[in-house]
Parts: structure tokens; C-alpha cells; sequence
């Protein structure tokens, strides 16, 4: 018999976390993907480092992500849409 375990990181409503923190000067937050993170990390290393470098987000808002009262948040299947995807992954080509 063989086991693997590990964490499960998603938050209680299937949003990923991604910002500033409040109050942390320099702290910003990149979080809670669980199993979508590796496929879309391109995609959130460009708007990460366009928020920490140049203080707001050009290729995707990122306001749906901002930190929430989770426990009171409804749960959302499809907040990180194709199109956005798509669109920071473009975004992020043309830079390379």
C-alpha cells in the first residue's frame, strides 16, 4: 500500500488571493490555486510583478482577488475566465 498526502491550498470561495497586504508595507499576497496554480503561473507572475514594480495591474484587475471576508463570500466557479488568462499570457509573450 502507498499513500501520498499533501495541502490542499484553496480558500472557501475557490478565489486565489492576490495583493497587497494591508498594513505590511512590501507584503503582497499570491495564494490559493490549489491544483490550477502551476497552469496559469505565467499568467500571474506578469500581473504580480506589474502590481509590486509599477503599482497596478495593465494586463488583468485584479480588484476580484483582493482580500475578502472569506467566510461570508459566496463560492464562484469561473472567476479566473479564459479570456483573462488568455489575455496576460499574450501580455507576457510580448514581453519576453
Amino acid at each position: 500500500m502507498r499513500g501520498v498526502t499533501g495541502v490542499y491550498d484553496v480558500t472557501p470561495d475557490s478565489r486565489p488571493l492576490l495583493g497587497r497586504v494591508p498594513g505590511v508595507e512590501g507584503l503582497y499576497l499570491c495564494a490559493g490555486f490549489s491544483g490550477m496554480g502551476f497552469k496559469i503561473s505565467p499568467a500571474i507572475g506578469l500581473v504580480m510583478s506589474e502590481l509590486i514594480l509599477e503599482g497596478r495591474t495593465k494586463a488583468v484587475d485584479l480588484t476580484p482577488f483582493a482580500r475578502r471576508g472569506l467566510r461570508k463570500a459566496a463560492p464562484s466557479k469561473r472567476i479566473l475566465s479564459t479570456k483573462m488568462i488568455r489575455k496576460a499570457l499574450i501580455q507576457c509573450r510580448q514581453k519576453a
